[in-house]
């Protein structure tokens, strides 16, 4: 496949409910045999909400946050907060055949975090860079995805604060790349309800200097045309 141009989809909603609709149409794509587009879904959850990785014990939030929920992706890593006016959110599907699709989990993201390293330098974060190293663990990163660094994942510059998170959720016809950008801090709000330090969380952060819609803008110019 030689795709050119990416099908753009704008959906809101509950976190529940986008999560749903992105692993459905994983399934449609994969069970049926279909050929994929590029496939780019920028989502905008309508509450805040916590979320967990697909196989994060419960029992990691010790202090539930009143009235906030809390959902569970099939992507791995640990929490994130998502928050609607400080993340935006893609999802980007590619299919088996894309020039874009490769078989080693770890490379895998690598394309995905250059266009979002150079969408952000578009931005005016002009530091953004990929990490193209192995996981970098820490105490909390299994708890929290936003304090570790995964393969693909954006700095504001090498041993910067994170920008870009990056999770994958893979199937034997596509792959969906589950991508978070903040626009402001908003990580350390998992702190409560995990009964973690605040400042732990605070300093793996900083948020971008740009609007939204900008942001978005910048992203869909970044994506690889090939």
């Amino acid at each position: 496949m030689n795709a050119t141009d990416w099908n753009v989809q704008r959906l809101s909603g509950p976190a529940s409910q986008l999560f749903g609709g992105t692993a459905a149409a994983l399934n449609a794509v994969n069970d049926a045999g279909l050929a994929v587009d590029r496939i780019l879904r920028v989502l905008t959850v309508s509450e805040s909400t916590v979320v967990l990785g697909s196989s994060q014990p419960l029992d990691d939030i010790v202090k539930p946050s009143l009235g906030t929920p809390i959902v569970r992706r099939r992507s791995g890593g640990g929490a994130v907060w998502l928050e609607p006016a400080a993340m935006v959110w893609f999802d980007l599907m590619v299919g088996r055949s894309d020039q874009l699709w490769s078989d080693d989990v770890g490379r895998a993201t690598w394309w995905v975090g250059e266009a979002f390293a150079r969408a952000l330098r578009n931005s005016g974060c002009r530091d953004a860079v990929a990490h193209r190293g192995a996981m970098v663990h820490n105490a909390l990163d299994r708890k929290v995805c936003w304090t570790g660094l995964g393969p693909g994942e954006v700095t504001g510059g090498a041993g910067g604060p994170k920008l870009v998170g990056i999770a994958q959720k893979r199937k034997r016809r596509a792959v969906v790349f589950q991508v978070g950008v903040l626009i402001t801090p908003c990580q350390y709000l998992l702190a409560e309800p995990m009964g973690l330090d605040p400042a732990a969380i605070l300093v793996s952060e900083r948020g971008i200097a740009t609007d939204r819609e900008t942001l978005i803008e910048s992203v869909l110019d970044a994506l690889p045309k090939i």
